[in-house]
């Protein structure tokens, strides 16, 4: 009889989900989703069209990838940060950390800081 193997498995973590989730909204200017996705404060503070100009004005993401493990702080872990690099259409290739916030249970992008 054959002897079994264990398999390992790996479900990546939520942030690193959400994370990827803006990387497919950019990529293929889902903008809707992508706003979705955002905090309630930025989305107090920006209308969805005010949004899709200030997009427009950043040129095409043609590629994005996750480069670190999600970092969580705060008091009880409400806060998380990832490190990611999106690539522009023009080849420009840009870091940054993408900071989210834990909003009635789901991970919503606060803000970004681009890395230099």
């Amino acid at each position: 009889t054959p002897t079994p193997t264990a398999t390992l498995t790996s479900t990546p973590d939520p942030v690193t989900v959400q994370a990827n989730s803006i990387g497919t909204a950019l990529t293929t200017k889902n903008y809707s989703s992508l706003y979705d996705l955002m905090g309630v404060e930025f989305r107090s503070n920006y209308s969805y069209s005010d949004f899709v100009s200030s997009l427009g004005q950043s040129g095409t993401v043609a590629g994005f990838v996750v480069q670190s493990l999600p970092r969580l702080f705060g008091t009880v872990n409400e806060w998380a940060e990832v490190r990611i690099q999106l690539t522009q259409s023009t080849g420009v290739v840009k870091s940054y950390n993408e900071i989210f916030h834990l909003e009635n249970g789901a991970w919503k992008l606060y803000g970004t800081e681009e890395v230099t």
